[in-house]
């Protein structure tokens, strides 16, 4: 992974599919071998194909989504995860009929923590950044980018990705049922 990442570092824009492909071979160039762009991609379908199955959602996800939309609260998915892998992902954990719209990093044409990805989203859904609170797990992609245009944020600590940046969440929350909480109150 390491030599994927260095190959799209400092590039605010890039599918998964590329990343994870060039692990892949990366990978089998350390061990001696090589793989087609054939293998590649049929190795990242296989990966997908895994995700897409045998993701699970949070235990209070659903709960949480659903309470949101009973509040009239927007409920927007801003992913980097490519749309060929997101949106079945989505439909299979019964997520997609809970939100109002989603954001894929294919769409916006940026990553997280990039701006433009942002931007995307908030045109996209039809409000300003000041309307916004965006809730992630890790440091470097949902606090420091959303912050940086003007988001709230809150980060979600079970499970949370720490980041070499010194970034300061707006919320703390543990599980995300606390953010129904956080919304009622503003």
């Amino acid at each position: 992974m390491g030599v994927a990442y260095r190959s799209i570092a400092g590039r605010s824009w890039y599918t998964h599919r590329e990343l994870f492909g060039t692990a892949f071979a990366a990978m089998a160039e350390n061990l001696g071998g090589q793989l087609s762009a054939a293998t590649v991609d049929d190795i990242v379908d296989r990966q997908y194909q895994a995700t897409i199955d045998n993701a699970v959602p949070r235990p209070d996800c659903l709960p949480t989504l659903r309470a949101l939309r009973e509040r009239g609260r927007h409920v927007h998915v801003v992913s980097n995860i490519d749309d060929e892998q997101l949106l079945p992902m989505l439909d299979r954990m019964q997520i997609a009929p809970l939100l109002d719209g989603w954001t894929s990093s294919d769409a916006a044409k940026s990553c997280k923590p990039d701006a433009q990805i942002f931007h995307y989203a908030l045109a996209k859904a039809g409000v300003s950044a000041q309307q916004v609170l965006f809730v992630g797990d890790s440091v470097g992609h949902d606090i420091v980018g959303p912050a940086a245009v003007g988001m709230r944020t809150a980060l979600l600590t079970t499970d949370a990705k720490s980041a070499q940046v010194d970034a300061y969440p707006d919320f703390v929350v543990e599980t995300l049922g606390d953010v129904v909480t956080i919304v009622a109150g503003a």
